[in-house]
């Protein structure tokens, strides 16, 4: 289960640039490609970029990781979350032009969601790097109970 958080980054990441170069060509060659709606449109042309190169910047962070590629739990709901909103507003400017302006509201959470993804993610990398400290979330008590 640990192999598919992290591959799922860098994977999502190359499927958001896909759609973020369809639309592109969509709009160099006058056609709507999959952008029908404003919301739709400024998703694709910078909600999409932004949003794969965060996570391709957690991939790297991840993959630097001590220890080996461990995503632990609040990383996987950090991504899970942050993916989650980049899916849904692709679906919201799908629906009804009105509904579509939802996606407004969703912008400003996903730019926190990658935020605090990386932020998460950085913490438990230098975490794993201190060799004598409890595990992630795990408290001074519970550690010395593991030792021998």
């Amino acid at each position: 289960m640990n192999a598919f958080w992290f591959w799922l980054q860098p994977v999502a990441a190359a499927v958001f640039l896909a759609l973020a170069v369809w639309a592109w060509i969509g709009f160099s060659l006058g056609t709507e490609a999959w952008v029908t709606t404003f919301p739709q449109a400024i998703t694709a042309s910078f909600f999409l970029p932004g949003s794969a190169l965060s996570l391709i910047v957690n991939t790297i962070i991840l993959s630097r990781r001590k220890g080996g590629r461990v995503v632990r739990m609040p990383e996987r709901i950090t991504i899970g979350i942050a993916i989650g909103l980049v899916v849904l507003t692709i679906a919201l400017g799908f629906v009804d032009t009105e509904v579509a302006w939802i996606a407004f509201i969703t912008w400003p959470l996903i730019i926190i969601a990658a935020i605090v993804s990386t932020i998460v993610i950085v913490v438990g990398n230098v975490r794993a790097a201190q060799p004598e400290t409890p595990g992630y979330f795990e408290s001074a008590e519970a550690a010395a109970d593991r030792q021998p």
